[in-house]
């Protein structure tokens, strides 16, 4: 049989499922989504599996709370493998979690025995999944509202494999998490050994179908997973953690994380380069497709290497708008979807207590974390989700280090007041140095608060960072506040092998962004006394000799590096 007839037959049968399961029909609410708010029939009519459940209350509050996490930008608590918090954690320690994690707003539920078993081709009963969720049916939680189920994506089935039964999976569990008052789905594909999508590897039939092929049967179960939630839960937050921007080649690996690098293909100035796992853009293109103005859809933002504002903002940005563009023309992204995009797709962020843009094994700095969760939550026009890999939040005591950083985030995102940093002058403690392993800002090796910057690393790499020993290709993006102790004009100073820019304020004051051997250059600002300025300091070392020096004469007094007490890494 033709490729294409079989491929076309393939969909036809999986179109057919979709509708068995009732796709497209909005059963299950009205136009309105108050129905909602009822909870279920308890009877399992109209479900695969044909069997009774014990149905949930519905939303508390009915289709008000949809409304309600839609008005704010939320925190929620993602914790991973041993520490993922079930329904059961929930009922169990509501009291003491609520009283602690003040911060946050809602939690993303591991269900024990459906999470990873929706997208597999066994029938998940409905009954299943209502029993994870059980626990959940007499909460009535104060802070803790804005809860979602977590479905892991497996890889047991090619995209041209009978997908009916998953989807039959996904009917019930959209239906079940609806009927227990949750207010989404988190559509975890953020593990690669989960969802195909590297072409020709991860395919059944790779060696004769081609990659356009299976770009286009990846967008369709994407396309069918949406439809068959949003046809039980119309009102649902769905979020996608891996969204498509690591896949697309023109993405900049300083602004995501790139599911892989080919630097060869790479172009000048650093993109992420061809990928062989550009399924996965089509996956994400197949939920745009069949987004709808009441279901809020989330490119969920594993891009765990971004610190600054300035970074979240054209991460965000990118996610929104760039990467459906008519100049980036990505080859995932149809050109019927790209004028809908930025307004179908919502931007989350996800923040990591494990420092490193892929988790390097350290905790990250509780006031860097926090500072962290600040520029997320400023950034967003959805929520942010910070997870956990080390502590089991749910258990913790209120002084615990990251708790306190997330409510010190809450606070500084939401006033243009609040600060992280000491208030006394000259109080500083350095400027935040983020130390990538490649030479163009991308895989965030680790962030620390770097006390000064007067570095001679020839032979020895950064030895301050995790990238002691390496003395070849790396970057450094120093950023922070600069205080000024005296007004008048101030000498700076930029000492540098090789490329170095210092910014301060709006003003480009060194720039000798190019290979070269140890070399000072200078500039002029005038600052006033008592006043903070930003700063960024971009650094690169290609090979041989590596210095980076940051120094300055203030008005009247002599040219020294830039003392600690005036630099401070966050605001």
């Amino acid at each position: 049989m033709h490729a294409s007839i079989r491929a076309a037959l393939i969909a036809a049968v999986a179109t057919a499922a979709l509708a068995a399961c009732g796709g497209g029909s909005g059963s299950g609410s009205d136009s309105t989504g108050s129905a909602s708010g009822s909870g279920g029939d308890g009877s399992g009519s109209g479900l695969p599996d044909g069997g009774a459940y014990q149905a949930g209350p519905g939303p508390q509050g009915g289709a008000q709370l949809y409304a309600d996490f839609r008005a704010g930008r939320k925190l929620v608590l993602h914790q991973r493998e041993l520490n993922a918090v079930t329904p059961a954690n929930m009922r169990d320690r509501l009291a003491s979690m609520e009283s602690t994690l003040t911060a946050f707003d809602g939690v993303f539920l591991k269900l024990p025995n459906s999470t990873d078993a929706v997208t597999r081709a066994t029938l998940l009963k409905a009954s299943t999944i209502a029993s994870d969720l059980e626990p959940l049916y007499a909460l009535r939680p104060t802070k803790l509202k804005y809860n979602f189920a977590v479905m892991t994506v497996q890889n047991d089935l090619d995209p041209f494999d009978d997908w009916s039964v998953a989807l039959a999976n996904v009917k019930s569990l959209a239906k079940v998490a609806r009927d227990a008052g949750l207010v989404g789905i988190v559509v975890d594909d953020e593990s690669l050994a989960g969802l195909r999508v590297n072409y020709p590897y991860d395919f059944k039939n790779g060696n004769t179908k081609t990659e356009a092929e299976y770009r286009t049967q990846t967008q369709t179960i994407g396309r069918q997973i949406m439809q068959t939630i949003t046809a039980e839960f119309p009102d649902a937050v769905v979020v996608v953690l891996r969204g498509p921007a690591g896949a697309e080649p023109k993405s900049s690996p300083s602004l995501v994380n790139c599911v892989s690098r080919d630097i060869a293909s790479a172009a000048p100035g650093g993109s992420c380069g061809a990928n062989p796992a550009s399924a996965l853009g089509s996956f994400f293109a197949g939920f745009v497709e069949a987004s709808s103005a009441r279901t809020l859809l989330v490119d969920g933002g594993v891009d765990y290497g971004l610190r600054t504002a300035e970074q979240f903002a054209g991460s965000a940005d990118w996610r929104r708008n760039g990467i459906a563009s008519a100049t980036t023309a990505s080859e995932f992204i149809p050109e019927t979807l790209r004028a809908a995009w930025p307004t179908a797709v919502k931007v989350a962020f996800g923040v990591r207590e494990l420092d490193g843009a892929r988790g390097n094994g350290l905790p990250s700095d509780p006031a860097l974390f926090a500072a962290t969760v600040a520029a997320a939550l400023r950034t967003t026009d959805a929520f942010v989700w910070a997870s956990f890999d080390l502590v089991d939040l749910t258990k913790a005591a209120a002084t615990q280090p990251f708790l306190k950083a997330t409510v010190d985030a809450k606070a500084l995102a939401a006033s243009t007041s609040a600060t992280l940093a000491p208030t006394t002058p000259g109080s500083g403690t350095g400027l935040m140095g983020q130390f990538f392993s490649q030479v163009d800002e991308s895989e965030l090796a680790q962030t620390i608060v770097d006390a000064t910057i007067d570095n001679i690393w020839s032979g020895t790499g950064p030895g301050q960072s995790i990238l002691s020993g390496q003395n070849d290709n790396f970057s450094v993006v120093w950023s922070g506040y600069l205080e000024a102790p005296a007004t008048g004009t101030y000498a700076i100073f930029g000492t540098t092998d090789d490329g170095m820019q210092i910014t301060i304020g709006d003003t480009l004051v060194v720039d000798a962004f190019y290979y070269q051997g140890p070399t000072e250059h200078a500039g002029s600002i005038d600052l006033v006394a008592g006043q903070r300025y930003p700063v960024k300091i971009r650094y690169f070392q290609g090979g041989g000799e590596t210095e980076a020096h940051f120094a300055w004469q203030p008005p009247g007094g002599a040219k020294v590096a830039v003392p600690t007490q005036f630099m401070y890494p966050y605001k």
